[in-house]
């Protein structure tokens, strides 16, 4: 039989690579690691990718890559082990999974990120993200993989967060859910009544005004020590007067 190189898929007697770090990548700055079959589909009817089956082993060395950073695309199942060694971040998008046959293994200088961007929360909330042997993984796995969320709003969606899921069966699998945990509604309200508070006053408060107050404060000792330090008040106090 044909053999390919690492990190490459034998598809039709053809070797697929299965990390592409080309440039015309949506972020030129990451590699993606992708199933070999939707590089060569010729199939446009669906913008749902086929899950991605990889028969062995897979091994991310970070010290031969094109960049420290790897995202996962799609649904990925290995039936072998998956190392990751060297500084390398693989990155798992919100819907995508990475399912591990055996065992994961993080060398100390790689991580693992979920990534959560927008209102994501609305359909990823309870869906898997991670899977794998935990009798022969590394341990504590799920402290060492971490949570990148930007434009979500916590307080509709809720707080972005892992929930380990540990199979009681012989096979000891172990997966990871992306759970939203709900926000205290008195603190969604107390923030934005406080950014209602602060606009009101920076947009409404004239610059004469606000040099009043400063005068006040400075002038009143009581209202200076709630106000301001001690040490800021005769800082400004030497500093004026010097100018003086």
């Amino acid at each position: 039989m044909k053999e390919c190189p690492p990190l490459y898929q034998l598809i039709n007697n053809t070797c697929i690579p299965l990390i592409d770090c080309s440039s015309d990548n949506s972020n030129s700055d990451e590699c993606t690691l992708q199933c070999g079959e939707t590089n060569t589909s010729t199939s446009a009817s669906t913008d749902e990718q086929s899950p991605c089956l990889i028969d062995d082993d897979l091994i991310v060395n970070g010290s031969i890559l094109e960049s420290s950073t790897i995202t996962i695309v799609g649904v990925i199942s290995v039936t072998g082990d998956v190392r990751i060694t060297g500084d390398v971040t693989v990155k798992i998008p919100a819907g995508s999974e990475l399912h591990v046959g055996r065992c994961l293994i993080l060398d100390d200088e790689s991580t693992v990120v979920v990534v959560v961007s927008g209102n994501e929360g609305m359909t990823s909330n309870g869906s898997v993200v991670l899977s794998y042997d935990s009798s022969c993984s590394s341990p504590h796995l799920i402290e060492r993989v971490g949570i990148e969320s930007s434009l979500v709003d916590e307080c509709r969606d809720g707080t972005p967060t892992l929930r380990e899921q540990v199979d009681s069966g012989e096979g000891g699998r172990t997966q990871l859910e992306l759970m939203f945990l709900a926000v205290d509604s008195n603190e969604c309200n107390s923030e934005s009544e406080l950014n209602v508070v602060a606009i009101a006053v920076a947009v409404a408060v004239p610059v004469g005004v606000l040099l009043i107050v400063l005068v006040v404060i400075l002038a009143v000792p009581k209202v200076r020590e709630k106000v301001l330090p001690e040490t800021v008040f005769w800082c400004c106090f030497k500093l004026r007067t010097e100018r003086v």
